[in-house]
């Protein structure tokens, strides 16, 4: 997106969130959602569960997730 990047890391083996990108304005307002996720050893299929308000930056953290997973609906898995 031109406005900025949400990446997440994860393992290959289990999935689970070992870590994130973030750059974009109000980034902080992400890293909650985030920092719960490494902390709490979450899977990428544990970010989908969250609903997330629209029309919100946070609605980057989910497709990111997929895209970890190269199932994204809105960029190119690539």
């Amino acid at each position: 997106s031109p406005d900025g990047l949400v990446r997440i890391i994860a393992s290959e083996a289990d999935d689970v969130i070992l870590g994130a990108h973030l750059l974009a304005p109000l980034a902080s307002e992400m890293l909650p959602v985030l920092t719960m996720a490494v902390s709490g050893r979450l899977r990428i299929k544990d970010l989908d569960s969250i609903i997330y308000i629209h029309p919100t930056l946070s609605e980057a953290i989910p497709e990111a997730a997929l895209k970890a997973k190269k199932e994204a609906l809105h960029i190119l898995n690539l």
